[in-house]
């Protein structure tokens, strides 16, 4: 969920889909998270072991997954998620 206004003790956010909504504050988690979103469904997106697209690749994602962002530098991101599948 993106907010994208705030109104007293109200937040309008978008999910991922672009479907929009206003939701109570303290129903929203201040946690960040990213949504896998691929091109086409059977696409997986590449997790690398270190910020570096030459770095091996640690896990691949289908999409839909949830990841849990914990930080972001010089546009990657360091996330953690659920059981992936293992780059063979």
């Amino acid at each position: 969920m993106e907010i994208t206004a705030e109104y007293e003790n109200w937040r309008r956010v978008r999910d991922s889909e672009g479907a929009e909504g206003w939701v109570y504050h303290s129903l929203l988690s201040g946690r960040r998270t990213a949504v896998v979103t691929m091109k086409t469904k059977d696409d997986l997106a590449s997790i690398y072991d270190s910020p570096d697209s030459k770095s091996p690749v640690a896990a691949r994602l289908q999409a839909g997954v949830v990841a849990q962002v914990k930080r972001c530098s010089n546009g990657w991101c360091r996330v953690i998620s659920g059981p992936v599948s293992m780059a063979g």
